[in-house]
């Protein structure tokens, strides 16, 4: 066995809910929604150069690259029309918001790094 068949497996320990992870609702943007394991990172409000005084929540969700939908996801879209969408807590203590993916920051045999943006 290689590292590269090792990898999908190791995947689901990063965001196992015993672990680093939690649990967000992934929303296609081809319809339905379904709730995944992920890892979230939070980011503080961020501004955009264009957008002087906007104050953007953003955050980088890592979720397992699978067709299985009770466990990941197998082709995020970003910035599509619309883009998929995933439900997730911005701010612990607060209730889950639903973000677009803006960007499909990396992806690989066993995780795809999405960034999100309510």
């Amino acid at each position: 066995m290689t590292l590269q068949d090792e990898i999908p497996d190791d995947a689901a320990v990063f965001v196992d809910a015993d672990a680093f992870g939690e649990t967000v609702v992934y929303r296609p943007a081809a319809g339905g929604a379904y709730t995944i394991p992920a890892a979230v990172v939070r980011a503080e409000p961020a501004g955009r150069p264009e957008h002087r005084r906007a104050r953007y929540r953003q955050a980088r969700v890592w979720v397992r690259n699978s067709s299985d939908t009770s466990v990941g996801v197998a082709s995020p879209s970003e910035r599509g029309d619309p883009p998929d969408k995933v439900d997730v807590v911005l701010r612990v203590g607060e209730a889950a918001v639903t973000c677009a993916v803006t960007s499909v920051v990396s992806g690989d045999r066993g995780l795809w790094e999405l960034e999100v943006t309510a």
